[in-house]
């Protein structure tokens, strides 16, 4: 049977153990991480020689000796466990995951409920959410992903198909049908299917510093929110608006249910999502208007070695560094390579060759690099993980992870 592994979120506890949680479609899995230092024998009583026809021969228990062991704290190995097993809580596969601020509850979510657990109990669950459908159509508000506060145990957030994000707090009511606070980013009527599907929540994340600030995901842009001013977004990052129009085309080839992940810097500063091309970008929220960065990493037929951070002679490096134009100034704030020029951000529809699909258009006469859509399927990177109190992130697409690190 073929195993896919849906979500990965690592746990971090007071001791060198490290605790990764896998989600399988409607199971959670907790593997325990521990590394130990490589082990070898000395002194043996017998031969370890391979092919050793020696022969010993023990008289009295003076020739017994006594083995030592010593222990390399220099060459390593990973022990990997399966702890604990928390299964059959969910009857739709797990969409989201997030663990409480306690460290010692944790939170699933699924289309249709929220469920609290206990890290060190398997065989029982709490329900928050449990929204039962009148009609078997009825999709309206589905859970996308859900998220909880970095400070308080009690405040989680959840994120919906429609665009709104509902936040809860446990010590209100237990039962969190309710929600005690809502942002919406469509009207309750809206009716348009490119524009709900558009707006779907995909990832949301509490601010570090603050548990007001909300940020949110969605297939067009990075949206901020304040708990303060739930009426709109506070700040609005556009991602990839120039894709508006081949909505037909992304959702005909079910591109437009790609789930792309964000994630926030240690000071809530700076926020890093991907996109397709091998594009990820990295706003500055204290300087929006020259903040913006937009990382074309290099392509994984290159030299492991090549630092493309600093080489700009090399032709194969496609980084930011490269493509910026010589009279860009470099003192910016922020330790990230230099900043894009709103003329050398490319804005067409500029990607690579890997699935084509034809754009259907009434005129016979248009350019055919507007008439051809083409998408690198195996470029688009869905997920994202800042270090925490560090400027190295990294990024993944389907077929490997990628490390970033500003230059300091």
């Amino acid at each position: 049977m073929h195993i896919v592994f849906t979500l990965l979120h690592s746990i971090i506890l007071a001791s060198p153990i490290i605790v990764t949680v896998f989600v399988t479609e409607r199971t959670i899995k907790l593997w325990q991480l521990t590394e130990l230092p490589t082990q070898s024998f000395t002194n043996l009583n017998f031969p370890v020689e391979c092919g050793c026809r020696r022969k010993v021969v023990i008289r009295s228990l003076s020739d017994i000796k006594v083995p030592i062991c010593l222990k390399n704290y220099e060459n390593t190995n990973i022990r990997v466990q399966n702890k604990k097993v928390f299964a059959r809580a969910h009857g739709f596969s797990i969409v989201g995951l997030s663990l409480s601020a306690d460290r010692e509850t944790f939170f699933s979510a699924d289309p249709l409920r929220i469920n609290m657990w206990n890290l060190e109990v398997t065989n029982e669950v709490f329900s928050v959410i449990d929204h039962m459908l009148d009609r078997l159509d009825d999709r309206s508000h589905l859970i996308t992903g859900i998220n909880c506060s970095n400070s308080s145990p009690s405040l989680f957030a959840y994120g919906t198909n429609r665009g709104s994000i509902f936040l809860c707090d446990t010590r209100s009511r237990s039962i969190c049908d309710y929600p005690s606070l809502a942002f919406h980013s469509l009207a309750a009527d809206e009716s348009d299917v490119l524009t709900i599907l558009t707006n779907s929540i995909s990832d949301l994340k509490f601010g570090q510093c603050s548990d007001y600030v909300i940020f949110s995901r969605d297939y067009m842009s990075v949206k901020t929110w304040d708990s303060r001013m739930p009426t709109h977004s506070v700040e609005v990052h556009p991602v990839q608006l120039h894709l508006r129009k081949h909505l037909t085309v992304l959702y005909e080839t079910e591109l437009l249910f790609d789930d792309f992940k964000l994630s926030i810097s240690s000071n809530d500063r700076c926020i890093m999502t991907g996109s397709y091309n091998n594009t990820v970008k990295i706003f500055d929220r204290y300087n929006p208007i020259e903040g913006s960065y937009k990382l074309i990493l290099q392509d994984e037929d290159t030299n492991a070695f090549h630092d493309p951070f600093r080489a700009t002679d090399c032709a194969s490096s496609v980084f930011i560094s490269s493509i910026s134009s010589s009279s860009s100034s470099d003192s910016t704030e922020l330790p990230w390579p230099r900043r894009l020029h709103d003329e050398l951000i490319d804005t067409s529809d500029g990607f690579t060759n890997r699935s084509s699909f034809p754009i259907n258009n009434n005129n016979n006469n248009v350019n055919s690099n507007e008439s051809i859509f083409t998408v690198d399927v195996g470029r688009k990177w869905l997920q994202a993980c800042w270090k925490p109190e560090s400027t190295v992130a990294a990024i993944s697409h389907s077929d490997g992870i990628h490390l970033i690190e500003a230059i300091s």
